[in-house]
């Protein structure tokens, strides 16, 4: 499931729902994607990843397809946080 789709709040889903759906993107296009800088966008990513990984069912991405309105450096901001993702799950299977 799409979050940004109607607009619902992707943590308040996760936290109804998350062992019965899995959860898709939210990484908003029409925001941070678009508008925000790098760091923003990665910070963005860690946030999701955080709140959203644990226990499995979130596929982190962006919100729709990416447009030609996205810097390419933004995408390379979306894979950044990934090396973070893997120390955290690493570090709360304790």
């Amino acid at each position: 499931m799409n979050s940004l789709c109607g607009r619902q709040d992707i943590f308040k889903m996760k936290e109804s729902y998350g062992k019965k759906i899995a959860l898709h993107g939210n990484i908003d296009l029409a925001g941070v994607l678009a508008y925000g800088t790098p760091d923003e966008v990665s910070a963005d990513v860690i946030q999701h990843l955080e709140k959203l990984s644990i226990g499995g069912g979130y596929v982190c991405a962006s919100s729709h397809n990416i447009t030609e309105s996205v810097p390419v450096v933004f995408c390379h901001a979306l894979q950044t946080p990934f090396n973070y993702t893997l120390f955290f799950s690493w570090l709360s299977s304790f």
